[in-house]
């Protein structure tokens, strides 16, 4: 999954004459793995059951959320759009 916070972190850490190869590669590997992921979720919710998944699915995203709200680069990027703004 691409998220604005992973894209962003690609432009910013990327060489821009690498970007687009770099990008390139990304989303062909997002691609080639999406049907993958499909048959696992599936595999998973048929083996654990559905409710048990969309928990896990939801402290997942929390976890996350957590991670990225500490994250220094996410601080900084909400102080550079706060002196931009």
């Amino acid at each position: 999954m691409m998220g604005i916070q992973f894209q962003t972190l690609l432009q910013r850490q990327i060489e821009p004459d690498y970007l687009g190869r770099v990008l390139t590669v990304v989303y062909a590997l997002q691609g080639i793995l999406a049907p993958f992921g499909y048959l696992l979720g599936g595999a998973l919710a048929d083996w654990v059951g559905h409710g048990l998944l969309y928990l896990v699915g939801a402290v997942t995203l929390l976890g996350m959320s957590r991670y990225f709200l500490r994250n220094s680069f996410l601080k900084s990027s909400i102080a550079m759009h706060d002196q931009a703004v």
